[in-house]
């Protein structure tokens, strides 16, 4: 064999055991001073790094040239002026979801997979329940439960507990054209004061839940002291946050969400700062007992509400773990103790004024997204993920999703409340609520042909 000459090339494959499916950098030369590296687009949470020594690790340097991409491969092309030169694909472990690539269909209804790392773990791609008033998805089927339903008709109990006046509306004006039905309650179905809805009974493994759901109602609420007529009074909740085994003496309560006032049997908290809206407004409550976690966001940023106890506006978080605002001096979040046999469940959701001071109210609910992990895709019209206080965001809940593993995502793209697609940003949330910290321009997704299903 004849020794090695400056201008060869040579290839070694490296096969990455690490990955169920390994796959392998190729180099081969093109031309008299170029070589061409090739590896397969499933490389999510892999980067190319270059060295000019095998030797001397510290050499090694990400290549910052964006490859090209044909027939299922990356293809990137490089001088081969120099006497040597090595090439890897590097494993990087993500502190948060990253997005490598996303694909498919930009369209309402259009299928889009995305891939990248550290998506985390699910223990199914889709939600608990995610619910457009005229689908309800359980577990990822369609449970059609108000197929055939007539404008008014009262909703069964096949999805949703409810409480007695809650209404499937076709005629009410929907949150935007993209939905035909949602529910309503009002003074003409029975109690003006009572539209709420409750998932069935968290199995006893459920120590977490995560809820988002758009609410509007007529007459605003309780809001700087004062009750707005027919609005309700300091009682008046919007979600009572329970063990599955509550029993209504208040007894594994951990958190009624008020307008203003503690309630005295709630061993938790009695809390929120509701506003005085009469518009469609965005809740996400996400409650974790292990951790001793209750966040909650309004219309996209971290809502800190008033707590009647603490005197002002706090999180309800171990102090090692506040984000926004600091508590009290050694406050700290206690959540309440639940056996092992009992999960945490959203007990009740949407408008609940126990004092009958609802007269005239009329409250609407739509898009219901509920799950026990906050792993999820979100769409955005900000480029950076930034759900501060004082954040001013757009963002739609995605509840279609297909398939999820660490690395890769398919999900039916819903456009929820925005005229366009065009110019918004796709997000990834692991399970800690971690979110990838730049969005993907949705005008930046590679086209593929939307599937017959």
């Amino acid at each position: 064999m004849r020794p090695p000459r400056p201008d060869d090339v040579i290839v070694q494959s490296t096969f990455l055991h690490s990955r169920t499916d390994p796959f392998t950098l190729t180099i081969l030369r093109d031309g008299p001073a170029n070589a061409v590296l090739t590896w397969p687009t499933n490389d999510a949470g892999f980067v190319l790094q270059t060295a000019s020594s095998l030797a001397n690790t510290s050499s090694r340097m990400p290549v910052t040239n964006p490859p090209a991409i044909a027939q299922g491969e990356h293809r990137l092309s490089v001088p081969a002026t120099n006497s040597q030169g090595y090439f890897r694909l590097h494993r990087v472990v993500a502190d948060r979801p990253v997005i490598a690539s996303v694909t498919g269909e930009v369209d309402h209804g259009g299928v889009l997979t995305i891939t990248g790392d550290g998506f985390g773990p699910r223990k199914q791609a889709a939600p608990i329940i995610w619910d457009t008033g005229s689908a309800q998805y359980v577990n990822g089927t369609n449970a059609d439960a108000c197929a055939g339903f007539s404008d008014g008709r009262l909703i069964n109990q096949s999805v949703w507990l409810a409480s007695e006046n809650v209404a499937y509306s076709l005629s009410r004006p929907h949150r935007h054209p993209r939905l035909t039905a949602h529910y309503a309650g009002w003074g003409q179905n029975g109690n003006p004061g009572k539209m709420w809805l409750c998932p069935p009974d968290a199995p006893p493994t459920q120590k977490r839940f995560y809820l988002s759901f758009y609410r509007k109602v007529k007459n605003g609420g309780y809001r700087d002291g004062q009750a707005a007529s027919g609005g309700g009074d300091g009682s008046t909740k919007i979600v009572r946050i329970a063990g599955s085994d509550y029993s209504g003496t208040g007894e594994n309560v951990l958190c009624a969400m008020l307008y203003g006032m503690r309630n005295s049997h709630d061993l938790a908290s009695a809390w929120i700062d509701a506003g005085d809206e009469t518009t469609w407004v965005r809740w996400e409550i996400y409650v974790d007992t292990v951790k001793q976690w209750f966040d909650v966001w309004k219309d996209g940023h971290y809502h800190l509400g008033s707590y009647s106890g603490a005197g002002g506006t706090i999180e309800f978080r171990p102090a090692a773990d506040w984000r926004f605002r600091a508590g009290l001096s050694h406050y700290q979040f206690d959540a309440p103790w639940l056996p092992a046999d009992v999960g945490i469940e959203p007990m009740l959701f949407g408008y609940d004024d126990g004092h009958q001071l609802s007269a005239g109210q009329e409250v609407d609910l739509s898009e219901i997204y509920y799950d026990d992990t906050q792993a999820r895709v979100e769409i955005s019209d900000q480029a950076t993920w930034n759900d501060a206080p004082d954040s001013q965001v757009h963002r739609e809940a995605q509840g279609r999703l297909l398939d999820w593993s660490e690395t890769r995502i398919r999900l039916v793209l819903f456009q929820g409340g925005f005229e366009s697609l065009s110019g918004k940003y796709l997000y990834v949330i692991d399970a800690e609520g971690r979110a990838s910290v730049n969005g993907w321009p949705l005008n930046n997704v590679s086209h593929k042909p939307k599937p017959e299903d």
